[in-house]
């Protein structure tokens, strides 16, 4: 039988296993406690539209991006499952909930489809082989561990007397990094030799690939709040200054900024909306810099 050796334990094959679906999920609702095929049939789903929803969980992140309109059609919604035309239209309209099923039960159904997307408290597995798992970020919605910033530089480190030139590698830093922070990654660098390093901070691009929540805005001032930031872009500083100093959404934005969090657009063809959905060259050309990376060039090593 297959296992997973180390110096101090072994894993079997039906162990990793466990892990594994615990860390990335089933992929089906077969099974899985509150929302399955049997729940699902009571609330009036179709054998063909459970169907449907099955070859569309082998990519999902999340449940809840398979419940909506593209994955249904209008039609089953509306004419069968009677839900009001008007809802669909709604950007925080949520399907599960709308047909009765709770955040918990939403919530332990998720876990058993796309699973915890992190190794954190899986069966079998023991913490001190946790940090093998390590990423650069925390995975998933539980998990609280991620690289550390000194472990960053200190692998760069190691390989930069073998290189020439500079490393392109991100160091990347938490949300709540402090400017006191970045300023000791910096001089961590310097004094083992860096020639350069690029520090990102989670969540200070206001879009971003491993974003792993969404805020809810109710009233709208988050997308005014973009709509503020990207009319500012090509002005000239000052009026930049007095746009956002003299704005009503200026608290908003810069609360997005800090957390990170992405505004869900109402208006498809907003500024927006564009700006979210923009390649990330057309965001800086627009700014007249990276909004993404802060880079700066390390000093000149103190060692000969």
């Amino acid at each position: 039988m297959a296992r997973w050796t180390t110096s101090s334990s072994q894993y079997t094959q039906p162990q990793i296993n466990d892990i594994s679906t615990y860390a990335v999920g089933h992929a089906t609702l077969l099974g899985a406690p509150h929302i399955n095929h049997e729940s699902l049939r009571d609330k009036g789903f179709t054998k063909t539209k459970i169907d449907e929803i099955e070859d569309r969980l082998h990519d999902a992140f999340d449940i809840k991006f398979v419940f909506n309109k593209w994955t249904l059609g209008a039609e089953f919604l509306t004419q069968t499952l009677n839900i009001p035309a008007e809802d669909l239209e709604d950007p925080k309209f949520e399907l599960l909930t709308a047909l009765g099923f709770s955040r918990a039960e939403i919530d332990a159904a998720n876990s058993h489809v796309c699973g915890a997307m992190t190794v954190e408290g899986a069966p079998h597995l023991k913490p001190e082989h946790y940090a093998v798992f390590d990423c650069a970020s925390a995975c998933g919605r539980s998990g609280t561990r991620f690289l550390s910033v000194e472990s960053h530089i200190k692998m760069m480190a190691a390989a930069q007397p073998f290189i020439s030139g500079a490393i392109s590698k991100t160091i990347n830093m938490p949300n709540d990094a402090t400017i006191e922070d970045c300023k000791e990654a910096y001089m961590l660098s310097w004094r083992l030799g860096l020639k350069a390093n690029a520090l990102y901070r989670d969540g200070s691009k206001l879009s971003q690939p491993l974003a792993s929540q969404l805020i809810e805005d109710s009233d709208g001032q988050a997308e005014d709040a973009l709509d503020t930031l990207i009319g500012a872009m090509t002005a000239p500083q000052s009026s930049v200054r007095r746009s956002l100093n003299g704005s009503s959404n200026a608290p908003k934005l810069a609360s997005a900024c800090r957390t990170g969090a992405k505004a869900t657009p109402k208006k498809p063809a907003s500024a927006a909306a564009r700006f979210i959905s923009a390649p990330a060259n057309m965001v800086t050309a627009a700014s007249g810099r990276s909004s993404s990376t802060c880079t700066k060039r390390a000093p000149p090593s103190a060692r000969s």
